[in-house]
């Protein structure tokens, strides 16, 4: 059931998601202020989502998933989370900062226009595209011409991307463009993988805890 709603989470479903986990949700015990401010709605958000968290029992802690109806309000929330967690003492003080993909909000179906890329982003090609000669594997983009995405990998291969070919029946992660970001993890943290990765043995939606970050 969670892996399910984790799943539609990560392809940007918080709808779908909320649908499936409906019978164990529950409302904040709160009432929403009138926010005319987009800065002063998302700030009072992360507040009441990290609130409402931390009343919970670790046990409730450990089988509760925060979904947020955006990956920039979800961040926040997970920052919000993160310092009240360091502040109680249940996450080390000592943190570990990563650069990881960040899959942008984009349906299937922009993926398939030249105007969804931008130079600098980064695509990820989880399945090779025969029809397009486009071996699987991570590439930026580097131009964008006549419609055509140049994709540059970091050997130097280049590709050359014809979106509106893609395959509308494609899988969620076998496609997806994004970009890096930079996270910030400690020890007793929690981490969820937002893609396949067979070569480590990790599966989308599968969780993990940080044991110990150290020197090596």
């Amino acid at each position: 059931m969670v892996r399910a709603a984790a799943e539609h989470v990560n392809n940007d479903r918080p709808v779908s998601a909320l649908d499936v986990l409906k019978p164990w949700t529950r409302d904040a015990s709160v009432e929403e202020p009138e926010l005319r401010d987009r800065g002063g709605r998302r700030d009072w958000l992360v507040a009441t989502a990290t609130a409402e968290y931390l009343k919970l029992t670790p046990d409730e802690r450990a089988t509760t998933l925060l979904i947020s109806s955006s990956r920039a309000l979800g961040d926040a929330i997970n920052k919000g989370v993160q310092r009240a967690l360091v502040d109680e003492g249940r996450v080390g003080a000592g943190s570990l900062k990563l650069q990881v993909f960040d899959t942008l909000s984009l349906t299937r179906e922009q993926e398939r226009y030249a105007s969804s890329y931008a130079v600098g982003a980064i695509v990820e090609i989880g399945r090779e595209i025969k029809d397009q000669k486009i071996a699987a594997g991570s590439a930026t983009v580097t131009a964008i011409k006549n419609d055509i995405v140049e994709l540059t990998r970091a050997d130097g291969t280049v590709d050359r991307l014809d979106p509106t070919r893609l395959s509308e029946r494609r899988t969620a992660n076998s496609f997806r463009i994004g970009t890096i970001k930079e996270i910030e993890l400690r020890e007793n943290d929690k981490v969820r993988w937002t893609a396949n990765d067979r070569d480590r043995g990790l599966l989308n939606a599968g969780t993990a805890d940080v044991v110990l970050i150290g020197a090596n």
